[in-house]
């Protein structure tokens, strides 16, 4: 069997008639028409959006004017509390453990 007999069913078809004509065609008017405005001209050009962007604008500016300093909190760093050093003591094992009695130590002990 010849190499160009197995192969011949998986050529690609050929194209339509007519479709490059119909796609330069296309084209054409494709290219002749004006593009529709992106959503930039619009906004410029369309009083009323440009009116709500303004009230926006102004709204979260007096907003943010309008919002006391005095009552804002104070953070500052976290202290050793009781609460968060036996927190940190939970992953430890016990001094009075078994495995540590062995030997064994989970931080910075010997294995």
């Amino acid at each position: 069997m010849n190499r160009d007999d197995l192969f011949r069913g998986f050529e690609p078809p050929p194209p339509p008639p007519g479709l490059r004509e119909a796609a330069l065609r296309a084209g054409r008017a494709a290219m002749a028409a004006s593009p529709a405005p992106d959503r930039w001209t619009a906004l410029f050009t369309s009083r009323s959006l440009r009116v709500a962007w303004l009230t926006a604008v102004l709204v979260l500016t007096f907003a943010h004017a309008r919002v006391p300093r005095e009552g804002r909190a104070v953070v500052t760093a976290a202290g050793a509390e009781l609460e968060l050093t036996e927190v940190a003591q939970l992953s430890r094992l016990a001094e009075n453990s078994p495995r540590a009695a062995a030997g064994f130590a989970l931080e910075g002990g010997p294995l």
